[in-house]
C-alpha cells in the first residue's frame, strides 16, 4: 500500500504577538489531530506477503552490499570467531537444509562468533552472524533452524530497503507528535526550555508510533517467511511455536510492554506462529512427500573460500584501477572457486581492463555457462560485443540484461564502454523502455561457507 495524504488547502487564521506570525491554537489542534489520524490509519504499516509466500529479492541496492561487505570485515576484525568443528558441523547441516528451499540469492557467508550472547543477525551481502551462546543457548537443532530461517527471511524480503509508504509513514507520524507536542506546550504557557522539553518527549513518542513499528512489523515479516521456509526444508515448523512459546515463559513480558521495543514479544511472536501453524503443516507435510521422491537435481558443491569477500576486495581493487590487485584476485578466485559465476565475471573485468578483450570475452562465456541468466555477465558481454562492432549481438545481451535487471539501464546511460551505440535508434529505445524485473523461478543454488 502506497501512503496517499494532502491537507486540502483552506484558509488559517493568523495572530500576531510581539511582531512574529503565531498559528492559533485552533490550528495547532487542527494540525495534530489530521496528522495523527493520517499516520496511524492510512499509513499504518502492516506485513507485505501473504501467508505462506517467500519472497524472491528481484533486485540489490549496491551501497547497501557495499556496506555490508565494510561491516562484515569490521565484525571479523573486532570480535573472535569460534573455531569449533562440532559448531561449525552443526551450523552447516542447517543451513544446507534451509538454502535448499530457499529462492536463489548466491553466496551467503555464515560466521559463529565466539561470544555468549543469545542471537544472530544478518547484514546485507547475505552475511549472517551466529553467536556462539545462541548454540549453547538451545540443544534442539530444528529451533536454531528457526531462528536462521527468521535471518534468512529479513534477506529475502529485503528488509534493508525501505519503501516509500514506511518514508512517508514516519515522516507524518513524527510532524504530527511534534505537532502535538506544541500544542501541549503551548497551552501551558511554557518556557522556551519547557517546551524543548515536551517537544523532546512527544517526539520519542513519535518513535514509538514509527520507526518502532516499522522495524516490529519487519520482524513479523521475517517470523512468518520463516516458519513456512522450515517447512519446505522438512523441518517441523512447530519448531518456531516452540522457540518463541519458551523464550515467552522463560523471558515473560518486560515492564512498560512493547512499544519503545524494536521487536515484538516473544508472548505475540508465539501466538502468530500457532496461528500460522496449521497452514505451514500442511506444506512441511508436502515437502516430506516431495523429499521421499528420488530426485535428479543436480547437487551444488559450495566454493571453500569466502567468496563474496573477495570479491568485494577485487571490486574495490578495480575501482582504484590497482590491477595487479585485482589480477591476483581475480586468479586465486578462479582457481580456488571454479563453479563461482562471479568469480569469472571478476576475472572478465581485469582481462579488459588490461586489455585482452578475447580473454575476457573468454571469462564471460564461462561465467554464463554456469549462470546464463546473470544480468551482470550478460550485460559486460554487451558492452564487449558493442566494442567489437557486433551491433545487433550487443543490443540483444543489452535488452535481455535491462530485463533481467531494470537497473542497469542507468548504467548503461553513461558508461563509456557503450559510446558507439549512442545514436543508434534502437539503443535509445531501449534505455526509454520501462522494464519489470521477474521472480527468480530456480530454487536452491545457494552455495555457503561456515567461518
Amino acid at each position: 500500500m502506497v501512503c496517499k495524504f494532502s491537507l486540502e488547502g483552506r484558509v488559517i487564521a493568523l495572530s500576531s504577538s510581539h511582531g512574529l506570525l503565531m498559528p492559533t491554537m485552533k490550528f495547532i489542534r487542527y494540525l495534530a489531530a489530521s496528522l495523527a489520524c493520517i499516520a496511524l490509519s492510512a499509513c499504518a504499516p502492516g506485513i507485505r506477503f501473504r501467508p505462506g509466500e517467500i519472497p524472491a529479492p528481484t533486485s540489490t541496492d549496491s551501497q547497501k552490499v557495499a556496506e555490508g561487505h565494510t561491516f562484515y570485515a569490521q565484525t571479523l576484525a573486532q570480535t573472535p570467531i569460534l573455531r569449533d568443528k562440532k559448531a561449525e558441523k552443526r551450523v552447516s547441516s542447517i543451513l544446507t537444509k534451509l538454502l535448499e528451499a530457499t529462492p536463489s540469492t548466491g553466496h551467503w557467508t555464515v560466521t559463529i562468533l565466539d561470544e555468549p550472547t543469545f542471537n544472530a543477525a544478518t547484514i546485507p551481502g547475505n552475511y549472517i552472524f551466529v553467536y556462539r551462546g545462541l548454540l549453547d543457548g538451545l540443544s534442539d537443532d530444528d529451533q536454531v533452524a528457526a531462528v536462521l530461517a527468521h535471518e534468512i527471511g529479513h534477506r529475502l524480503a529485503q528488509h534493508e530497503i525501505e519503501p516509500p509508504e514506511e518514508t512517508w509513514g514516519k515522516a507524518i507520524a513524527m510532524l504530527a507528535t511534534i505537532a502535538a507536542g506544541a500544542a501541549v506546550a503551548s497551552q501551558q504557557g511554557s518556557t522556551p526550555r519547557n517546551i524543548e522539553d515536551v517537544m523532546n518527549a512527544t517526539s520519542k513518542i513519535g518513535q514509538g508510533f514509527t520507526t518502532y513499528r516499522y522495524s516490529k512489523d519487519k520482524e513479523r515479516e521475517a517470523d512468518q517467511i520463516a516458519i513456512f521456509l522450515l517447512a519446505d526444508a522438512g523441518i517441523p515448523p512447530s519448531a518456531a511455536a516452540d522457540l518463541w512459546g519458551g523464550l515467552a515463559a522463560q523471558r515473560g513480558t518486560p515492564a512498560g510492554g512493547d512499544f519503545f521495543r524494536t521487536h515484538p514479544l516473544d508472548e505475540e511472536r508465539y501466538q502468530r506462529a500457532a496461528y500460522l501453524l496449521p497452514l505451514a503443516q500442511t506444506r512441511y507435510e508436502a515437502a516430506l512427500r516431495k523429499k521421499s521422491k528420488p530426485s535428479r537435481k543436480r547437487k551444488v558443491t559450495p566454493p571453500s573460500p569466502t567468496v563474496a569477500y573477495q570479491i568485494a576486495q577485487a571490486e574495490q581493487a578495480l575501482a582504484n584501477n590497482d590491477l595487479p590487485t585485482a589480477t591476483s584476485l581475480a586468479q586465486s578466485l578462479t582457481s580456488q572457486a571454479p563453479s563461482s559465476p562471479e568469480a569469472y565475471n571478476i576475472l572478465g573485468l581485469v582481462k579488459f581492463r588490461n586489455g585482452e578483450t578475447k580473454q575476457a570475452t573468454k571469462a564471460f562465456n564461462r561465467g554464463l555457462t554456469l549462470a546464463p541468466d546473470d544480468p551482470i555477465l550478460i550485460y559486460n558481454m554487451g558492452c564487449i560485443q558493442a566494442l567489437q562492432g557486433s551491433r545487433d549481438d550487443a543490443l540483444r545481451s543489452l535488452e535481455k540484461a535491462f530485463s533481467l535487471r531494470p537497473s542497469l539501464v542507468t548504467t548503461a546511460h553513461d558508461d563509456p564502454d557503450l559510446v558507439s551505440l549512442r545514436e543508434d535508434p534502437q539503443f535509445n529505445h531501449l534505455l526509454e523502455k520501462e522494464y519489470v524485473a521477474p521472480a527468480p523461478t530456480d530454487v536452491g543454488g545457494n552455495s555457503f561457507r561456515v567461518n
